[in-house]
């Protein structure tokens, strides 16, 4: 392979259509990690009276741990959310399966009327 760059696999190549979920759970926990280092770090700073490094310690790990429950609450909401629509407007776990008659079709485009004919006569009984 001269001259030509080779294909880098992407994150959505890796994770498909959930990427974009994967995407918006760690942006949910983006948010809860800067709402919780300001709310950890008041209530390290003024609450609890830390202050440096245990202070930066107690606001660090709260801030991370606020962010992974949220990021996993995200994930969890949106994958039952899922499972509802789907029972809800599929009836089931399973999207409805419809006949393709690949075999049939393709006898017709070879114009062996007779062979598709007999396999269609087969479905039917």
């Amino acid at each position: 392979m001269t001259g030509r760059s080779r294909y880098k696999v992407t994150f959505f190549d890796r994770h498909g259509p959930d990427g974009a979920i994967l995407l918006r759970a760690a942006r949910f926990g983006s948010y809860a990690f800067g709402a919780g280092t300001v709310m950890f770090g008041y209530v390290g700073g003024l609450v609890l009276g830390l202050a440096r490094l245990p202070l930066i310690l107690f606001t660090l790990v709260g801030g991370f741990t606020l962010s992974a429950v949220a990021m996993f609450v995200a994930l969890r909401l949106g994958e039952a959310a899922g499972k509802v629509v789907s029972r809800v407007y599929m009836g089931g776990d399973a999207s409805p399966h419809d006949d393709q008659f690949s075999q049939e079709q393709a006898l017709v485009m070879q114009r062996d009327y007779a062979g598709a004919l007999a396999l269609f006569e087969q479905r039917i009984l």
